[in-house]
C-alpha cells in the first residue's frame, strides 16, 4: 500500500474555457460538410506571425501569445495557405506524435485564432472545390495498460537502446510526462538512504527544458524502479557519449543535450505495435494513475504525483481493471 502524499494546492485559478470553445469551432470547420456531402473548403492566404502575435496580445496574456505563436510558426513554415486539408494534416500529425489531448486542443485553439485573424484582416481567398472528401481527424485519448501489460511492456523495453530503454521503463513507475523524463538533470534525482529505498525525482518547471506544469513537485518512484535507476547510473550512464562530453542531463543524447522527445514517442509506438496496442507517452501516465488508484491512493495524492491542478483532470486518468472491480464487487454487502 502506498503512503498518501500531501494534498495538492488547488488554489490556482483554472484557465478559462475559451480555448476549448475555439478548438471545437475549429473542428467544426475541419469536419463540416455542405448539402452535397462535400467538405467545406477553407482556403486563405497566410498572415504574418508578427501581425498575428500583435492581434493576440489584445486579449491574451504573454504566455498564451508565446504558446500560440509557436504553433502558428510551425504551421506557417510548412504550408502555403490555410486550407482544410492543411489543418487536418497538422492536427492529425500532432495527435500522432503522442501529444496529450489537452495539448492537441491547445494547438487547435491556436489555429482557430489564426483563422479568425486571417478573416478579420481580409486574407481570404475564394473557396476551391476539393475532391475526394477529406479524411476526418480523430484525436483519441491515450490508452492505459493493465498490470500484466505493464510487465510485458517492461520486458520489451529492455530490447531498446539506451537511454530510451530506461526512460520508458521508469515512466509508468513514476507518472512523469515525456518532457519531464527527457529533461531530467542528474541533480534532480534524490537518492534513497537505503539500498532498496524509493527514489524521489524533483520536477521543476523551466522553459528551457520545455517542462509542462506550473509548480515544483517531488515525484515518488515505485520500488521496482530502484534497481533500474541504480543500474543505469552506475553501469549505463558512464558509457554514454553524452556523459563523456560533460552533459548535465540524466538522459543525454550523443550531442550532449537531452534526448529528443520524438525518439521516446517513436519507442512507445514500436513497443505498442509489438504488444498489439496503440501506445504513446501519455499511456504511461494513465497506467500509473490507475495503478495508484487501485492501491488506495486518494485523488488528491495522485493529483500531486502527476502534477495536475484540477481533480477533474486526474479523474480522467484513472481507470480500474476488471479484476479489481470484481474483487470490490465481491465485498459489497446487500
Amino acid at each position: 500500500m502506498y503512503a498518501a502524499l500531501p494534498s495538492a494546492d488547488t488554489t490556482r485559478t483554472a484557465p478559462g474555457p475559451q480555448f476549448v470553445i475555439i478548438a471545437r469551432a475549429t473542428m467544426r470547420i475541419l469536419l463540416d460538410t455542405n448539402a452535397h456531402n462535400e467538405p467545406y473548403v477553407l482556403h486563405m492566404a497566410l498572415p504574418g506571425v508578427n501581425e498575428f502575435m500583435e492581434y493576440l496580445s489584445g486579449f491574451c496574456g504573454a504566455s498564451t501569445v508565446a504558446a500560440y505563436s509557436i504553433v502558428a510558426r510551425k504551421f506557417l513554415a510548412s504550408n502555403d495557405a490555410i486550407t482544410t486539408d492543411s489543418l487536418v494534416k497538422y492536427v492529425g500529425d500532432s495527435a500522432a506524435r503522442g501529444l496529450a489531448p489537452a495539448t492537441v486542443i491547445q494547438h487547435l485553439a491556436s489555429l482557430g485564432h489564426l483563422i479568425e485573424f486571417a478573416r478579420i484582416r481580409g486574407f481570404d481567398v475564394p473557396p476551391v472545390v476539393v475532391k475526394p472528401k477529406l479524411p476526418r481527424v480523430r484525436v483519441s485519448l491515450a490508452s492505459t495498460m493493465s498490470r500484466d501489460e505493464m510487465g510485458l511492456f517492461d520486458d520489451l523495453c529492455c530490447t531498446l537502446p539506451e537511454p530510451q530503454s530506461t526512460i520508458l521503463r521508469i515512466m509508468p513507475l513514476s507518472g512523469l510526462r515525456v518532457s519531464e523524463a527527457c529533461g531530467l538533470l542528474v541533480s534532480d534525482l534524490i537518492w534513497p538512504s537505503e539500498p532498496d529505498g524509493l527514489f524521489v525525482i524533483a520536477v521543476s518547471p523551466n522553459s528551457a527544458r520545455t517542462v509542462k506544469g506550473k509548480s515544483d513537485r517531488q515525484v515518488v518512484v515505485h520500488r521496482k524502479a530502484t534497481p533500474i535507476i541504480r543500474h543505469y547510473c552506475f553501469n549505463t550512464y558512464p558509457k554514454l557519449q553524452g556523459f563523456r562530453k560533460g552533459s548535465p542531463w540524466l538522459f543525454p543524447a550523443r550531442s550532449g543535450g537531452p534526448v529528443i522527445r520524438r525518439r521516446v514517442s517513436d519507442s512507445f509506438t514500436k513497443i505498442g505495435a509489438a504488444m498489439g496496442r496503440h501506445l504513446n507517452p501519455h499511456s504511461s501516465r494513465h497506467a500509473h494513475a490507475s495503478m495508484l488508484s487501485e492501491e488506495g491512493w486518494s485523488v488528491a495524492a495522485i493529483m500531486q504525483q502527476l502534477g495536475h491542478e484540477k481533480p477533474e483532470t486526474t479523474m480522467g486518468y484513472i481507470s480500474m481493471s476488471l479484476d479489481n472491480r470484481r474483487e470490490l464487487m465481491a465485498g459489497v454487502k446487500l
